[in-house]
């Protein structure tokens, strides 16, 4: 401790955390998916969620947000037992899940206005207090929380006219509304553009610095690095890795796949002279704020891009084709400068 630094008070207890786990275990038709699962988030604080498919994540989540009930160990909730008996008990204790399946966060057959405000038109059940303009009214509210620019117009649609993205953010300017104890996001990204991701990313630093816990549940390790303050890993439903930043990569995926993974160059040694750089990339990082990257593609080869999902492979092909195109760097295409901007551009260079 710096002499600077305030002592803490002697005798007060620390903080409980917003959300812990205490030795939580489930199994489905014998086969054990959590085994004894401890984990505190703590509020003001974005908890990272790592683990390969199968690790037992999705069953945490819906621990969570009260899907799966009688599940073995104890959920607590500001210290206290908590019975997630339910999604509407886990709400109403402040725990909020934005799921990955956009379809389970929204209500056909209700205007946009109606998803926004759901949680106070489920509670009404025909209140005639609730009309159309006060629900207007909440709903802009709503929106105004990720900055949505919706007009009334979009407001009154029918749900289902939204597009993929929009429907997300809907999902979870909803869940903000409630200012909720701990937020889930799983993959919250999946189906967002770049420049959305970037308003989530800045209201998740805004939601930490309001005090609020995030689990933040994704495969994309930039995100993981440039948002959480801690990562966990689960694997075969136990958890295997516990780091606070800075993260250590090589350790946090070695817990996560059970061994070491080397980054080599293997390129096959042929009898002839290679042949022609066809396209190159100089300095272009795959994520904002990354490190920039080097690529040579020769012609007459197959170059093969392998990396885990979120690595940046993605990335990669959309903005070689000039669907995403990279933020920084230079590029050049059989010795001339390539910046495709959209799709039509790549396609006229002889990029498909």
């Amino acid at each position: 401790m710096s002499p600077t630094e305030p002592a803490p008070a002697a005798g007060l207890p620390e903080p409980a955390p917003a959300v812990s786990l205490r030795d939580v275990s489930m199994a489905f038709g014998g086969k054990t998916v959590l085994a004894s699962v401890d984990l505190d988030i703590a509020a003001g604080s974005v908890v990272a969620l790592l683990g390969a498919n199968g690790a037992g994540k999705s069953t945490l989540i819906k621990i969570l947000s009260g899907v799966h009930t009688g599940h073995g160990g104890e959920v607590r909730v500001n210290g206290s037992p908590a019975a997630l008996q339910s999604p509407l008990a886990a709400r109403q204790l402040g725990i909020q899940t934005v799921h990955q399946r956009i379809g389970e966060g929204i209500v056909p057959g209700l205007t946009v206005a109606e998803n926004l405000v759901f949680e106070e038109l489920a509670q009404a059940r025909g209140n005639p207090f609730l009309n159309g303009r006060r629900l207007l009214a909440g709903a802009r509210e709503i929106q105004s929380a990720l900055d949505l620019g919706w007009s009334d117009t979009v407001l009154r649609r029918d749900v289902t006219e939204l597009g993929i993205s929009d429907r997300q953010l809907l999902t979870l300017a909803r869940a903000l509304a409630t200012r909720p104890r701990l937020l889930v996001l799983d993959e919250p990204t999946s189906a967002l553009s770049a420049a959305e991701a970037k308003r989530l990313f800045a209201l998740v630093q805004r939601m930490r610095d309001d005090g609020i816990a995030v689990l933040y549940v994704s495969h994309r390790l930039g995100e993981i690095d440039a948002l959480a303050d801690r990562l966990v890993v689960l694997r075969d439903g136990l958890l295997t890795e516990d780091q606070a930043r800075p993260f250590d990569w090589d350790s946090a995926l070695r817990a996560m796949l059970a061994q070491a993974q080397e980054a080599t160059a293997a390129r096959p040694q042929r009898a002839g002279e290679q042949g022609e750089i066809a396209l190159s990339l100089r300095g272009v990082p795959l994520f904002d704020g990354h490190p920039p990257q080097d690529l040579d593609i020769r012609a007459g080869e197959v170059t093969g891009v392998v990396g885990l999902l979120g690595a940046g492979k993605t990335e990669l092909a959309r903005g070689l084709f000039g669907a995403e195109p990279f933020p920084a760097g230079a590029l050049e295409l059989d010795g001339r400068p390539y910046a495709p901007r959209r799709p039509a551009d790549a396609i006229r260079s002889g990029v498909h």
